[in-house]
């Protein structure tokens, strides 16, 4: 958890922290995750689980070929099909969008409009690619930014899941 009150610094260690410091050898490592390909998982991997996790042959090599229409994909401007390419070795994909980041009075959270309206815009077209909203997962780091996001979304009767890094943590 993130504490940023003094009041609080005695919530900062978690139930599994301590947990795992009472009972070590009740504690392992996660070896195998179900949710994404190996080339998106390679950051955590390398940072968190020191290169020992694997993808599950599920979804080890799963990119968007395996949830679009491809024949739909062809139609695309040139624009869209750099950024939502199929091909394994682009499954991470970073946009500069260079929009500014303002902050919600009372949360002190971010959110930028610029990524709003490109993910909406990116979201529309996986949409039109025949993806199934239940395929679809957008994380920000920021509850500001969910909140712009679920709303823009929700103009454009698009229902799909977006949460927070924290709020994704765990999830099926």
């Amino acid at each position: 958890p993130t504490v940023k009150s003094l009041f609080a610094k005695d919530l900062e260690k978690t139930l599994f922290e301590k947990l795992i410091s009472l009972y070590p050898e009740k504690s392992q490592i996660l070896k195998i995750q179900y949710r994404m390909n190996e080339k998106i998982m390679e950051f955590p991997n390398k940072t968190f689980y020191n290169g020992e996790l694997i993808a599950d042959k599920k979804v080890r090599f799963i990119t968007l070929k395996d949830i679009i229409d491809l024949k739909k994909f062809e139609d695309l401007p040139s624009k869209y099909k750099e950024i939502l390419s199929y091909k394994l070795e682009d499954s991470v994909t970073f946009i500069d969008v260079r929009g500014k980041e303002k902050q919600e009075k009372l949360s002190k959270s971010y959110y930028n409009k610029k990524e709003v309206n490109k993910i909406v815009d990116l979201t529309t077209k996986l949409i039109d690619l025949k993806a199934n909203p239940k395929d679809i997962g957008i994380i920000t780091p920021y509850l500001a930014q969910v909140k712009q996001i679920k709303k823009a979304l929700e103009k454009e009767k698009i229902f799909v899941e977006v949460n927070t890094v924290d709020g994704f943590q765990g999830k099926e």
